[in-house]
């Protein structure tokens, strides 16, 4: 309310809003207005590719990371690049510049979100130890780091260590309740028989969902899987449709 017209930050931050809550029509507008009075401005820059790939305008998001990644080539600005080769299925050009966004990370933060990165390229690609080596180094250098955590997880039940695994979903959630991590341990929970658990996860998740709703975040791709799996599937439908309206980067 207090900002004026040459208040680019401010600009910023509704646009990380709106991106966070995946209102990517509203980050887009934000970010443009923003870069109409900084276009040196990476953070605008990053934000404004995401939207634009998230809405399915690949080229023009691909075009963005390039201006950000000139600006800057950093660990943000890499990571976003090594994204665009993926989206496209070069996934070791990926990983040559997840490697490249490592080596550029100033902080512990970057460095376990570059590590993370590289430990979910190697569990995309089956590669379930390798995965684990990269997500316990990203919490060496970041302890408790909650992405990292969360791709611990997986990669230890991808390899069998099914009780070990739990343990881990179990500090996830403690820190992190978020919809998507509650899904995946229910889901999880729910392959090895243990359903009652699952369900009480599932009952956690929709309350956390009924909230975000309540606050304008829109649904992604995992929420509408869920519905359709636990929930009422015309009303899966009926979300995947609005969503895929919005934004076509969605493959339902």
């Amino acid at each position: 309310q207090i900002a004026d017209d040459g208040n680019f930050l401010v600009r910023t931050g509704l646009a990380a809003l709106a991106a966070g809550r995946h209102d990517f029509v509203t980050a887009e507008r934000y970010a443009l207005d923003g870069l109409a009075i900084n276009p040196q401005s990476t953070m605008l820059l990053g934000v404004l590719s995401d939207a634009q790939i998230q809405l399915g305008r690949y080229d023009e998001g691909f075009d963005t990371v390039q201006q950000m990644v000139d600006l800057s080539p950093d660990t943000s600005s890499l990571a976003r690049v090594a994204y665009t080769h993926e989206l496209v299925g070069d996934v070791d050009e990926a990983r040559a510049v997840m490697q490249r966004a490592l080596d550029a990370a100033a902080n512990p933060s970057d460095q376990a979100f570059a590590l993370f990165q590289l430990g979910e390229l190697s569990l995309g690609e089956g590669d379930a130890a390798t995965a684990l080596g990269l997500f316990n180094r990203a919490l060496a250098v970041s302890p408790g780091n909650v992405a990292a955590l969360s791709g611990k997880a997986h990669a230890l039940g991808v390899s069998g260590q099914t009780l070990t695994s739990i343990d881990t979903y179990r500090q996830l959630i403690e820190v992190a309740p978020l919809p998507d991590y509650l899904i995946e341990f229910g889901n999880f929970l729910d392959a090895h028989g243990r359903t009652d658990e699952a369900v009480t996860l599932y009952d956690q998740a929709r309350e956390q969902l009924a909230r975000d709703a309540a606050n304008g975040v829109r649904v992604d791709a995992g929420i509408i899987f869920f519905e359709a799996d636990h929930g009422d599937a015309e009303e899966a439908v009926r979300m995947a449709e609005s969503a895929l309206a919005e934004r076509p980067f969605f493959e339902i």
